[in-house]
């Protein structure tokens, strides 16, 4: 989510929703309307170290590694994650884990 606040400029949006969706699976989705992420970079972000190229000169820019980290700690829960984004219309992460996963871990937070 700090990403999605960095590149979003003044007067765009921030959404983070939580679903379940009938089956029971989880679904986080952080969403921007910020630079978005080229087309051709869109599997770089997801390598350690990979950034997409943007416009937006940020003198806190990441190091890359957000998005490889949560990609690997959602598959060692089962999950999955999707990237949709549009240069100039922004960016949607959505988090997925399957339903077994989140009823347990809601077993043991009860």
């Amino acid at each position: 989510m700090p990403n999605a606040i960095k590149v979003t400029r003044s007067g765009g949006k921030v959404t983070v929703c939580v679903t379940i969706a009938p089956d029971g699976e989880f679904c986080l989705d952080v969403s921007d309307t910020g630079v978005g992420i080229a087309e051709d970079d869109l599997a770089r972000v997801f390598e350690s170290f990979g950034q997409g190229r943007h416009d937006v000169v940020n003198e806190t820019q990441g190091t890359g590694l957000g998005l490889p980290i949560v990609r690997g700690l959602v598959q060692a829960q089962g999950g999955r994650v999707t990237l949709e984004s549009a240069v100039n219309r922004g960016t949607c992460v959505r988090v997925f884990l399957p339903a077994p996963r989140v009823h347990e871990q809601a077993r043991h937070v009860a």
